[in-house]
């Protein structure tokens, strides 16, 4: 289990000086032994990455291959093993890919040092980091609209609930609807993950959230082609909107995370993590 994280980060701009994933201990970058390349709130923002393959494309060396939820590392396509949420393993997405608006920041870990976290993936492994409650009082909401639509919309509220900042919350929320230039294609979903703190004293804090999304949609095989001849195929067989899938087949996916975290420290050098 690494540290716990309770406070969410305060600054707000594209770069994060401190990881929890390479070594399970708060640590700075400049002194990790491990290559990790974080991608922040702020970045994944600015650039409308409303699922999480949107979100790692800013990073060198990641991609996403094929129609699951497979990211290429270093040229290693990662095994069905699933997420990594807080530095926990969670259950593989299927191609519904989780949304990002209760993100702090995406992780990559790059290389080997993956197998800390089970996922024995030497190209490396994908950590979501959720958002945390802050000490001040904050709130957002944003509604995006696009093409074949798409709705898009998410609330962020964070604060203190006492006067003295010792209970904080944060509430996230999302939705979205979304067709596609396929038939029968679409992808839809829904987002509840709430979050409080208990920080009587900077010795110790406790960290409780849930995450709640509902999703349903349709996988996009691509356009299917016909008429090869000796090895060439003919583009213009099918119309590009053709889908190989029947409107009926869809996936459906409701998922209920709950998370505790409590960190208690002893002194200087010793402290305890659950």
């Amino acid at each position: 289990m690494q540290s716990v994280e309770v406070i969410g980060r305060k600054r707000n701009d594209y770069n994060s000086e401190y990881s929890f994933s390479a070594t399970k201990v708060a640590i700075q970058n400049k002194e990790l032994p491990q290559a990790v390349a974080t991608v922040t709130k702020e970045l994944i923002a600015d650039r409308l990455a409303f699922q999480l393959p949107d979100a790692v494309k800013t990073v060198s060396n990641v991609s996403v291959t094929g129609l699951y939820n497979h990211y290429n590392i270093r040229g290693i396509t990662q095994a069905d093993d699933g997420q990594v949420l807080n530095g926990m393993r969670t259950r593989q997405y299927y191609f519904l890919q989780p949304i990002t608006s209760h993100l702090e920041r995406v992780e990559v870990i790059k290389g080997p040092s993956s197998v800390t976290f089970s996922s024995a993936d030497p190209g490396g492994t994908v950590n979501m980091v959720t958002k945390k409650p802050l000490l001040e009082k904050r709130s957002e909401v944003s509604l995006s609209t696009g093409s074949f639509g798409t709705i898009r919309a998410t609330a962020d509220f964070t604060g203190p609930l006492n006067e003295s900042k010792t209970l904080l919350y944060r509430f996230n929320a999302a939705f979205q609807e979304a067709d596609s230039f396929r038939d029968v294609v679409n992808n839809n979903a829904l987002l509840i993950s709430p979050s409080l703190s208990y920080i009587p004293n900077e010795n110790t804090s406790l960290n409780v959230e849930m995450i709640y999304s509902d999703s349903e949609g349709n996988l996009d095989r691509g356009q299917p082609i016909f008429g090869a001849i000796n090895g060439e195929f003919d583009l213009n067989s099918t119309p590009i909107t053709r889908n190989v899938g029947a409107s009926s087949d869809h996936y459906k996916n409701k998922e209920f995370i709950f998370m505790a975290n409590f960190s208690k420290k002893f002194a200087e050098n010793f402290g305890f993590n659950a």
